[in-house]
């Protein structure tokens, strides 16, 4: 198998949907594509690396000139700085192609640089060009079956055994509430700034962030505790929260995300909130989780888990894992997969 992505194991979309499979199935013998090899390919970190950069696109047209005999599984794009005739390429000179994407790339409006290789048209060149298309959730497989007559939906998967599991429902002393994800997504939790701190003045509380990011989050930043994201130990960051977040905003993006920070806090048995976009709203169904969709009802969310005894929050946990386990583990998913990718 050859496998191309435009991040290394440190960005989430091609570990999750690639890696992290390879990982789970023993294959060790894939030949990786994955550009810089990191997990940002910015305007700011391709100047820097420019003889990386070169390297990594006569890489890539080599491999769209001679082919492969194999299958080619290919996440999101090749190069971030395609138009999308690159990835067509490799896609269409492989035996077997497989195109996989956990975003809906085809609304990403990228401000300027980045607006001149427009994702979405890399994106439908992709599409087009795939033998198979694997899709993150219904959303994405729908416009992706506008452009290709074989599109399965594969959800983004979590192993539980990765993550420490939850085992004391007794609330902390400080009420914690903890969010997992990458830095561009941080922005999302300014929405919740002003229910967090009417909340605080009531109920002390926390709000962990685990992540990469190093941004401000203006007076919220009073109550959150940073904690650095790392491969080796996020799985026991969260079993001693007391619940987790995932708001999003609704819009045509968002409603093609695909609930993975949900997937991960009900791997480690947390009771869930989260904002009824997209997926999220059937995830939360089968995670038992509660929703929320503005300021009001996030703050009525918290206060109800605060309300709540230790045994019910122990069922939460408990049907957040159980779900998880059911619905979108890779124990769950692993045939599928490999058949898709003809593993």
């Amino acid at each position: 198998m050859i496998t191309v992505a435009t991040y290394g194991r440190g960005g989430s979309s091609a570990r999750v949907r690639i890696h992290d499979w390879l990982d789970y199935l023993g294959v060790t013998d894939a030949e990786s594509y994955s550009y810089l090899g990191l997990a940002d390919n910015s305007f700011t970190t391709l100047g820097k690396n420019l003889s990386k950069v070169f390297a990594a696109e006569r890489s890539l047209r080599s491999l769209a000139k001679r082919g492969t005999d194999d299958t080619l599984l290919m996440s999101r794009e090749a190069s971030p700085l395609s138009n999308g005739r690159l990835e067509s390429r490799i896609l269409r000179s492989s035996r077997f192609s497989v195109y996989d994407f956990d975003d809906a790339i085809f609304h990403n409006a990228a401000p300027f640089p980045y607006s001149l290789y427009p994702k979405g048209k890399v994106w439908e060149r992709s599409v087009r060009s795939a033998d198979h298309v694997l899709a993150g959730n219904d959303y994405l497989a729908e416009e992706a079956a506008k452009y290709s007559s074989s599109v399965q939906i594969m959800p983004s998967c979590v192993h539980p055994d990765d993550y420490v599991q939850k085992q004391h429902y007794d609330l902390n002393e400080k009420l914690t509430l903890a969010w997992m994800g990458s830095p561009a997504t941080e922005p999302f939790l300014d929405a919740l700034a002003g229910p967090l701190m009417r909340l605080n003045q009531e109920i002390p509380l926390r709000l962990r962030i685990i992540s990469r990011g190093r941004r401000s989050f203006g007076a919220l930043d009073e109550i959150v505790d940073r904690v650095d994201w790392q491969a080796d130990t996020f799985g026991s960051q969260l079993a001693d929260a007391d619940a987790g977040l995932m708001p999003l905003p609704d819009t045509q993006f968002t409603r093609g995300k695909c609930a993975y920070k949900l997937l991960q806090y009900g791997a480690a048995a947390l009771p869930v909130i989260g904002s009824p976009v997209g997926v999220n709203r059937n995830v939360l169904g089968q995670l038992g989780g509660l929703s929320a969709s503005n300021a009001d009802e996030w703050e009525s969310a918290i206060r109800s888990l605060f309300a709540s005894t230790s045994a019910e929050r122990r069922g939460m946990g408990e049907q957040a894992r159980f779900g998880v386990d059911r619905g979108f583990s890779f124990r769950a998913w692993a045939p599928q997969w490999a058949a898709a990718v003809r593993l």
